[in-house]
């Protein structure tokens, strides 16, 4: 349990801190050095960089952070990396019990066996992320939670200024840049955009048209040959019928489509509740990157093979129920917005 003292005198810091007009950098160590008072044993901020659409750590009190209050090798992941990443691409907090029963983990020096990630967001826009992680398995409780979203509500309007006032810490851009190289760019991706907006309303056209019994049995097919090189090959209902559309892009694109709706999904709905983890692990390693077996599956898990089963059917229909209210509610707003 962590002391009222303790998180009064945190609060109080920081909300100080804030006040007198700190920097970018100053913030991230203001949280850093307040957040350690807690007794967490790595704590770090990460920044979120939105063009290059990635986080960079920027203040952590751990082994990596030498006594010039510079980090060593600041970790950088792209958003939906990780748990740091996927906590930010989702913008929702993340709790892992076990971080070896968890795909997502990224495994550096400090060897965490729990994690905690919490965002920082300010009018739905990403601004960073909290996190800590600890040697003990099941270690973060709601407290701890608690603590983080007061620290991130707090400091997301300071954060949003000086994202707004990048001059302030020393962000400036050259007035002088490559602008040929970039009017090109700018119109391949402008090409790019179109042909995505066009198969993306071609897909929302064929979805509209699939009956809930085919779709069921279309991803089932599709999960079980996740991994093939060209998974339509083995589901004749459905290659058939992008057959008609006689464009291959198309059909790659509904293959890519399907692939990413099935990762992000997995990533909302189980990732985020150390209740719902197992079944993140049971799809990742049965679909995506799988075990050799299902039996190892489960092994891991340390269940019987008929509880695993059981587990393996839960998540699976949990999962193609989310993607099927996804595309639909996709499909709603297009039509409302028509």
């Amino acid at each position: 349990m962590v002391d009222s003292k303790i998180l009064d005198s945190i609060i109080a810091n920081i909300s100080k801190g804030l006040q007198a007009g700190a920097s970018r950098q100053n913030i991230a160590w203001l949280l850093i050095d307040n957040l350690s008072l807690l007794g967490l044993e790595d704590c770090s901020i990460y920044l979120f960089d939105k063009e290059k659409q990635q986080l960079t750590q920027e203040a952590a009190n751990n082994k990596e952070t030498n006594s010039s209050r510079t980090l060593k090798t600041p970790h950088t992941l792209p958003l939906g990396k990780g748990i740091v990443g996927t906590a930010g691409s989702l913008q929702q907090h993340i709790i892992v019990d076990n971080t070896e029963l968890t795909p997502n983990y990224v495994l550096d020096e400090s060897l965490g066996k729990s994690e905690m990630s919490v965002p920082i967001t300010f009018e739905n826009k990403l601004l960073g992320v909290l996190d800590s992680e600890s040697p003990k398995e099941s270690f973060y409780q709601q407290p701890h939670l608690r603590i983080f979203e007061l620290v991130a509500v707090l400091v997301a309007p300071w954060l949003n200024q000086t994202n707004a006032n990048p001059e302030t810490f020393g962000r400036r851009k050259s007035d002088t840049q490559k602008a040929s190289a970039k009017y090109g760019l700018a119109i391949e991706a402008e090409k790019l955009k179109q042909q995505s907006e066009q198969f993306l309303s071609l897909s929302h056209n064929f979805f509209s048209n699939v009956d809930r019994e085919d779709y069921n049995d279309v991803m089932h097919l599709f999960l079980k040959h996740y991994t093939k090189p060209e998974p339509l090959k083995f589901i004749p209902a459905l290659d058939n019928v992008l057959n008609q559309f006689n464009n291959p892009s198309f059909k790659l694109f509904i293959v890519e489509r399907l692939k990413d709706l099935i990762k992000i999904g997995i990533d909302e709905i189980y990732l985020p509740s150390p209740k719902t983890q197992k079944y993140h692990f049971i799809i990742e390693h049965t679909y995506i990157n799988p075990l050799p077996n299902h039996q190892v599956v489960a092994d891991r898990l340390g269940m019987s093979y008929s509880t695993f089963a059981r587990h393996l059917a839960k998540a699976r229909t949990g999962l193609v129920d989310h993607i099927w209210q996804k595309i639909h509610q996709l499909i709603s707003r297009k039509e409302h917005a028509q």
